[in-house]
């Protein structure tokens, strides 16, 4: 049953040399669930720090998308397989340097970054800005075809674990953040987009390449919420 990855309860310890394998055998046990429990555990999150259901944390938000052309303003076509499996190569590799929580959202890639614990969101958004600019880099490198958007926000969500899913996010920052994610795609002026909180938080770090769009969103209060850029290339 264990070659066979079945589970199999505790054994009883018994004396001599029946107890020795007992002993053996509980410890396979303990091995094969804690592998299982690694299986499930998000990238860049602990097993043992994973938070329980509706935890609150303040996060940062980085969505990756990627268009396989550009061939004008508002007209974009959804990356091929191999480009988005390459986009989720690359990304994850950025998750765990940065220990960041990596989440797809449909055919975009979400890292999250603050859900280990409390965390200045200021330092979670300087991370998402140089986990997008390494990533960038790397992409253009590697010349992947098509282009990459990224989308940042920032704000409170409630962090979860979902059974055979492992951890995840849900709130507001990540219905922004998808919505800008179309945004940028659609834009060939802008390789990176952000919130009106992200945008501020930047600005406190002396980040000024940043700058008003004509996009907009809802915020959570209903009004129109202008969207930032920095510019593309």
């Amino acid at each position: 049953r264990l070659a066979a990855g079945q589970t199999l309860e505790k054994l009883e310890v018994l004396q001599g040399g029946w107890g020795d394998l007992c002993r053996a055998i509980n410890g396979l046990v303990q091995e094969q669930r804690e592998q299982e429990r690694l299986r499930i555990a998000p990238t860049g999150l602990a097993a043992d720090a994973q938070p329980g259901a509706g935890t609150q944390r303040t996060v940062a938000i980085l969505l990756i998308g990627c268009a396989s052309i550009s061939p004008g303003y508002g007209q974009t076509r959804r990356p091929s397989i191999l480009a988005w499996q390459a986009l989720a190569n690359a990304t994850r590799q950025i998750a765990q340097h940065h220990g960041a929580l990596l989440q797809p959202c449909g055919d975009a890639i979400m890292l999250v970054f603050g859900t280990r614990g409390e965390r200045p969101v200021d330092d979670s958004l300087l991370a998402a800005v140089a986990a997008a600019e390494r990533l960038r880099s790397a992409w253009q490198r590697a010349d992947n075809s098509g282009a990459l958007a990224f989308s940042i926000t920032s704000g409170s969500v409630t962090v979860t674990t979902l059974p055979g899913l492992g951890c995840c996010v849900l709130g507001t920052p990540v219905e922004q953040a998808l919505h800008i994610e179309r945004l940028a795609l659609a834009s060939p002026f802008y390789h990176t987009l952000c919130d009106e909180a992200a945008y501020y938080a930047l600005r406190r770090q002396q980040l000024q390449h940043w700058q008003p769009t004509e996009f907009r969103i809802q915020s959570p209060e209903g009004r129109p919420q202008v969207v930032y850029g920095a510019m593309a290339d």
